[in-house]
């Protein structure tokens, strides 16, 4: 079993490498490299569907994503406000 490791802001960088474009010149970070040095952590997470664009009143993003590098998996990830 793992263990939990409090970490702070400064902790954690996080760095766009990957741009989804909804309209009108909207566009938001769907792609990240994540790193965590303290931990020895560096991965990338790419989405499974590069155009999960939920169209509502407040539209956002949505989906599936890959995790590789240090670590492997899958996750899911959300953004709005963009």
């Amino acid at each position: 079993m793992g263990h939990v490791v409090p970490l702070t802001q400064s902790d954690i960088r996080m760095l766009p490498v990957s741009h989804a474009k909804m309209r009108e010149g909207v566009s938001l970070p769907i792609a990240w490299q994540i790193k965590v040095p303290d931990q020895g952590i560096t991965i990338t997470t790419q989405p499974l569907n590069r155009q999960s664009w939920m169209d509502l009143s407040i539209p956002y993003w949505e989906g599936p994503v890959r995790v590789q590098g240090s670590v492997t998996g899958r996750g899911f990830m959300e953004a709005t406000g963009y």
